[in-house]
């Protein structure tokens, strides 16, 4: 179990390496939001007003210059990198899924297989099917 819990951590911490780069060209605000989304990735509290609070931003107007800037709301953007993560995790490692959706932020499996779904268009155990016969085709 500890080694299991090891391995998903390197594995996020990897992920989070890999996403975290803020353009210089953000606003400021918006690479505020985008840092302390990138250190906290993958606390189930994190929401959309646990960010705006932690960073002393009160108003709307700046999830609005998030939107503006990346293109996704700061909700999208913080499941999407969950969900892209969680992605890999199935793929690569044969852990059961309400392991895989707690690992990457979720409390619940079944809200993670429904985010999961609309996503990426199938359930999870569908892509870590369709990723194993990826492996034994090669």
């Amino acid at each position: 179990m500890i080694a299991q819990h090891l391995e998903i951590r390197q594995e996020l911490d990897t992920f989070v390496g890999e996403v975290s780069s803020v353009p210089a060209e953000l606003p400021h605000q918006v690479a505020k939001l985008l840092q302390y989304v990138h250190a906290h990735l993958f606390e189930p509290n994190l929401s959309v007003k646990v960010v705006k609070t932690h960073c002393n931003f009160h108003d709307n107007n700046v999830t609005l210059r998030f939107g503006a800037a990346m293109g996704t709301s700061l909700r999208e953007y913080i499941e999407s990198l969950r969900l892209t993560a969680a992605d890999r995790l199935l793929r690569k490692h044969p852990y059961p899924i309400y392991i895989i959706a707690m690992a990457v932020g979720y409390t619940y499996p079944e809200t993670f297989c429904r985010a999961y779904q609309r996503q990426f268009g199938c359930q999870p155990s569908a892509h870590r099917a369709e990723a194993r016969q990826d492996k034994k085709s090669r």
